[in-house]
């Protein structure tokens, strides 16, 4: 794992990140072809004490899997899913604001205004 340094100012946080490490252990191995992955393949996307969230990139098959960690003073819980964003994807937009309801409706009505300009562009 590309694990940065952290300092951690009380003995529970570094516990937690101690967790975090016993999690990942369980996170090493390919869901798609079960190869066991290395270091070199993953990257911590989001480290903010007690929780993370870590990019797998499969060496074998580019299978991709977004992982979040979550350690508490109650234990530790992770929830894996399968992207198929880049970690810099990632990254990129995780810093972009979300979509407004009027925007996706201005949206569907540029496009249901100009259905057939829309559809010529797909086709050429």
């Amino acid at each position: 794992m590309s694990h940065k340094k952290r300092e951690s100012n009380s003995s529970q946080e570094q516990s937690m990140y101690q967790d975090s490490k016993h999690v990942l252990k369980h996170i090493k191995q390919c869901p798609e072809c079960s190869l066991e992955f290395t270091d070199k393949h993953c990257d911590i996307i989001f480290d903010r004490g007690a929780v993370q969230v870590i990019h797998v990139l499969c060496s074998n098959c580019s299978h991709k899997v977004v992982t979040l960690i979550a350690s508490t003073s109650f234990g530790v819980s992770s929830l894996g899913m399968t992207t198929d964003l880049s970690a810099e994807d990632i990254i990129r937009i995780s810093y972009k604001k979300p979509l407004k309801e009027i925007d996706i409706l201005d949206f569907h009505t540029l496009l249901y205004k100009n259905q057939k300009k829309f559809i010529k562009l797909l086709s050429n």
